[in-house]
C-alpha cells in the first residue's frame, strides 16, 4: 500500500488489509469509507509501515440537523429532532458510552465530570480496556431536541497497524470525535489506536480526542479520550512518539486473539437476525403489534455466566437498558431471552453489551 495522495479506500468486508509494507507519504491523508458490518480498520505489513502523512479514522461532524456517523468501528451520535409529526425529540447518542440527548456527548476511555457543575452534564459509561482487545470505537454525542436540532458528533473510529518488522510515525495517526454542527450540542468521543510491531518509533502525533464542546457558559471542553495502545518488544524507541491522549504500552503480540468471547442478537421478536453482525440491530414494530418483546442473545466462548445489557435505541427519544445473565449452563452455546420494551412510531437500533 503506497499511498502518495489524499485518498479514501472503501474498508473490505472484515475491515482488513494485508499488505507487503505501507506507506503514506507526507502530505498525504489516508481515510476509509465505513463497511456494512462497522468493523474497525486493520492494516497489516509483513514489511515496515512508514507514516509520514496521516492516517485518519476520526467520527464525523454533526451539519445542520444532521448528526455526525462514528468513524470505522465507531458509533453515530444521536438523531436531532426534525419538523416530521412526533420526531422533535432528539434521541441518545450510539454506543456503550453513548451521550443523552439535548446535555452529554460520548465517552469512552475517559469520563466527562464537571465539578461543581448540574450533574446532568456528566457521563461516566467508560468502557473497554487498556489492551483494546477487542478492538473498538468512540460513542455518539446525545441529539437535540427541536423541530431542526442541531445535528451531534459521531464517536472517533478504531484502528490497528501492525507489522513483523517495524513501525515509523512521523506524520499522525487520528482518531478524533466529531463536533457538533453547533459548539453547544453534544459531542463524539475520541476512538481507538493500537500500533503492533517489534518497533514502533518515529516522532510523529497519535491523537484520540472528543470532540469540542460548550455545555455552559464558555467553558470549552474536549476530554472524551478514546484509547491508544502501542505493543512492542522494544522497550525504548516509542518513546519518541507524541502521544497527545492517555496511552499504555506493553507486549502483547496478537493481532486477533483465538476464540475471542463474542455476544449476537440472534432474534428480535422471534425474527431471526443473522450472527456475526457487529452493527446494531434496526427495528420499527408493525402496526398493533405489542412493545413487550423478547431478543434472543447469544454467547460464545465466554467461561463464565454474562451479565449483559441490551440497549434498545430509538431515533426519537431516551434509549432504555434492559439486564440479564447469560448462564453457562443454558446451552452450547448459551443464550438468554431478555424481555425488551420497544416503543412504537420509531425506529429504534438495538445493542448488546457486557457489563
Amino acid at each position: 500500500m503506497d499511498i502518495t495522495s489524499s485518498t479514501s479506500l472503501q474498508l473490505p468486508p472484515d475491515g482488513i488489509f494485508n499488505c507487503t509494507t505501507i506507506t503514506v507519504a507526507q502530505g498525504a491523508t489516508l481515510t476509509f469509507l465505513n463497511n456494512s458490518l462497522n468493523t474497525p480498520v486493520y492494516l497489516l505489513a509483513t514489511g515496515d509501515v512508514n507514516i509520514n502523512g496521516t492516517i485518519d479514522v476520526s467520527g464525523q461532524n454533526g451539519v445542520g440537523n444532521i448528526s455526525g456517523l462514528g468513524g470505522p468501528g465507531g458509533f453515530a451520535g444521536g438523531y436531532s429532532g426534525s419538523m416530521m409529526a412526533g420526531q422533535s425529540a432528539g434521541g441518545d447518542g450510539l454506543g456503550p458510552g453513548g451521550g443523552k440527548a439535548n446535555v452529554t456527548s460520548g465517552v469512552y476511555g475517559s469520563a466527562l465530570i464537571f465539578s461543581g457543575y448540574q450533574s446532568i452534564y456528566n457521563n461516566t459509561n467508560t468502557y473497554g480496556n487498556s489492551l483494546l482487545i477487542p478492538l473498538v470505537g468512540g460513542s455518539g454525542g446525545g441529539g437535540s431536541d427541536g423541530t431542526s436540532g442541531p445535528g451531534s458528533g459521531g464517536g472517533g473510529g478504531a484502528v490497528l497497524i501492525a507489522s513483523n518488522t517495524k513501525i515509523t510515525v512521523n506524520g499522525a495517526v487520528n482518531s478524533y470525535g466529531g463536533g457538533a454542527a453547533v459548539v453547544t450540542a453534544p459531542s463524539g468521543s475520541g476512538g481507538a489506536i493500537r500500533l503492533l510491531a517489534p518497533i514502533v518509533t518515529g516522532s510523529g502525533n497519535i491523537a484520540t480526542h472528543g470532540g469540542s464542546w460548550v455545555p455552559f457558559g464558555n467553558y470549552t471542553t474536549s476530554l472524551a479520550y478514546g484509547r491508544i495502545r502501542i505493543d512492542c518488544t522494544d522497550n525504548q524507541a516509542y518513546l519518541t512518539l507524541h502521544l497527545i491522549t492517555p496511552a499504555t504500552r506493553g507486549s502483547r503480540m496478537v493481532v486477533f486473539p483465538t476464540n475471542a468471547p463474542a455476544l449476537d442478537v440472534i432474534a428480535v421478536g422471534g425474527q431471526p437476525i443473522t450472527q456475526g453482525t457487529n452493527s446494531a440491530v434496526i427495528i420499527e414494530l408493525a402496526i398493533g403489534a405489542s412493545t413487550n418483546q423478547t431478543v434472543l442473545v447469544q454467547g460464545r466462548n465466554f467461561t463464565n455466566d454474562v451479565p449483559i445489557s441490551v440497549v434498545v435505541t430509538p431515533q426519537h427519544g431516551p434509549s432504555a437498558s434492559f439486564d440479564a445473565v447469560i448462564l453457562q449452563s443454558s446451552g452450547n452455546p448459551p443464550s438468554a431471552n431478555v424481555p425488551v420494551i420497544i416503543p412504537t412510531g420509531s425506529v429504534c437500533q438495538i445493542h448488546v453489551w457486557t457489563r
